[in-house]
């Protein structure tokens, strides 16, 4: 419950552990449930954490999080270098 609370908090903009908690509604769960919760995301791809669970942990450390940014696209151009393909037949 927890997770899916934290992961419809997470935007594509950085935010501190303490900003996700703080934009919970009441009842709020602990900062650690909201701490774990965030990990667990991560740990799944489904939050981004800065520095990047890659780096290990970082005792001291304030962890920024984010959604994963999506990279996919239904966008018919694609744009390389400057230039512009265009997808055959969709002209």
């Amino acid at each position: 419950e927890v997770k899916g609370r934290v992961r419809g908090l997470l935007t594509a903009d950085w935010q501190h552990t303490r900003a996700v908690w703080e934009t919970m509604e009441e009842p709020r769960p602990s900062q650690e449930m909201v701490r774990q919760a965030l990990n667990a995301l991560a740990q799944a791809k489904a939050a981004e954490r800065d520095p990047p669970l890659s780096e290990g942990a970082k005792p001291g450390r304030r962890y920024r999080w984010r959604a994963p940014l999506d990279l996919t696209s239904n966008e018919r151009d694609i744009y390389v270098g400057g230039e512009v393909a265009v997808e055959e037949g969709a002209i």
